[in-house]
């Protein structure tokens, strides 16, 4: 399956607990997106995927970029 940075960094957070033995493949943005969604880009050399230390899922949604690939936007208030 095809996955944005958002959920392959919950399956990268989830592949690093304990006891955690069947991890989601897990591949570089670059492989389908030529920019993903989230920062830093996530990079995966020689079956290695490095972790980063921040909190949460550790990475940033790229709101540039989001709003670069939107096709419409529904805006709702509760007036």
């Amino acid at each position: 399956m095809i996955e944005f940075g958002v959920s392959r960094a919950f399956n990268l957070a989830l592949s690093t607990l304990d006891g955690f033995t069947i991890p989601g493949d897990i591949v570089s943005s670059s492989r389908y997106w030529e920019e993903d969604i989230v920062l830093p880009e996530i990079v995966v050399e020689n079956g290695w995927a490095e972790v980063t230390e921040q909190p949460g899922i550790g990475y940033e949604i790229n709101l540039n970029r989001v709003q670069e690939i939107t096709i419409r936007e529904n805006v709702y208030t509760l007036d």
